[in-house]
């Protein structure tokens, strides 16, 4: 694959019910739930897509190409991202290739959030949230939380999330975090979107805090900027 013509993005997995022993290997540089919606609404499709995998990776096209080539004996049909591969070996194959193609952002393309929102939400958030950071790239904007689960081990979880599909406006869907911004204006938009927002969107808060926000939604009362 051509490096000048790499872009950061995500590679997915998709399974249908109706496609059963089926999955679909593809990537975009939006988000691949946004993905999976799109390509369930043609009248054709038996069921909706489900999104079971993604690896945020530096060159989604070349992972995605790896791929194919790595399980073109089971493709489906030479015109179609369908393969007949069970769904834990695409996953490890996915796992595997994104490796080579790790998204190493540079230090003005990364801001830590995290100070923000402990100062802002401490009691509300995770025990085991170590880290979290806007990261900014040339096209994509996208928020990473890093989860250490035993304070005695160095083990990390990572999850990743691309934000351009948080709207600022429903009307015109015009993203609230572009890659036109500053990224410093990104961070500040993101510490505060309202409580709601990070609690639906995201896996920040702790349970006692998602309760709490659930049950005020639920009954329309007011809920708080900060706890």
């Amino acid at each position: 694959m051509n490096e000048a013509k790499a872009a950061a993005g995500f590679v997915y997995i998709l399974i249908n019910p109706g496609m059963p022993g089926l999955v679909k290997i593809g990537f975009t540089t939006d988000q691949s739930t946004a993905r999976a919606v799109q390509l369930s609404r043609p009248t054709g499709v038996p069921a909706d897509f489900d999104l079971v995998y993604d690896e945020l990776v530096r060159d989604c096209a070349a992972v995605e190409h790896r791929l194919h080539e790595r399980f073109a004996a089971n493709r489906f049909s030479s015109r179609r991202e369908f393969f007949r591969v069970p769904v834990r070996q695409a996953i490890a194959a996915l796992q595997e290739e994104a490796r080579s193609y790790p998204v190493t952002p540079l230090p003005e393309q990364k801001v830590d959030i995290l100070p923000g929102l402990e100062h802002r939400l401490r009691r509300w958030l995770r025990a085991d949230l170590v880290g979290v950071y806007v990261i900014q790239l040339d096209s994509l904007v996208y928020l990473e939380s890093v989860f250490q689960p035993h304070a005695w081990l160095k083990d990390q979880e990572i999850k990743r999330m691309d934000l351009s599909f948080i709207s600022d406006d429903l009307d015109t869907g015009e993203p609230l975090f572009s890659p036109s911004n500053q990224i410093a204006e990104n961070a500040r938009l993101f510490i505060e979107l309202d409580t709601y927002t990070i609690h639906y969107l995201t896996d920040l808060f702790n349970d006692e805090a998602n309760e709490r926000i659930a049950d005020l939604h639920r009954y329309h009362e007011e809920i708080p900027f900060a706890p």
